[in-house]
């Protein structure tokens, strides 16, 4: 199993003695400063702020801002274009033309309700059911 902390190529055989301890010793302290530096926002602000000067720092914001501007104005240009170009009546033509609409329609009808919850005409059918026609009632007689 290879070493970790190994640098690519490294013969192992190459460094004995306390040459190789110190080396390793000396090389793992500073992979672990290193990662812990970049491991946190503010540590890689405060790499980066001893590295590259504020100059550069403000000339490589400003260029990045810039890239930006530019970049939106072309992705709006690109689409305004390819918008301009487009008629949606012929495209919605386009993509319904191969279609098949069934439609199933079903209509009922029903007695309006009145305000008391009988059905309008409801109570009329009921008092003629009640009371028999006086055709009815003479031919008993």
């Amino acid at each position: 199993m290879e070493d970790p902390d190994r640098m690519p190529g490294e013969d192992p055989t190459h460094r004995k003695g306390t040459e190789g301890i110190i080396f390793d010793l000396a090389r793992k302290a500073v992979t672990t400063s290193v990662k812990s530096l970049l491991s946190t926002e503010e540590g890689l602000r405060a790499l980066v702020g001893a590295i590259v000067p504020k100059e550069v720092g403000h000339y490589v914001r400003g260029e990045l801002s810039q890239l930006r501007k530019d970049f939106l104005e072309a992705v709006v240009g690109e689409m305004t274009r390819f918008l301009n170009r487009v008629d949606p009546a012929t495209e919605v033509q386009k993509m319904l033309s191969g279609l098949t609409f069934d439609v199933h329609v079903t209509v009922g009808i029903s007695k309006k309700e009145s305000p008391g919850g009988n059905a309008v005409g409801a109570a009329d059918d009921r008092k003629s059911a009640k009371k028999p026609s006086r055709r009815a009632a003479r031919s008993k007689g």
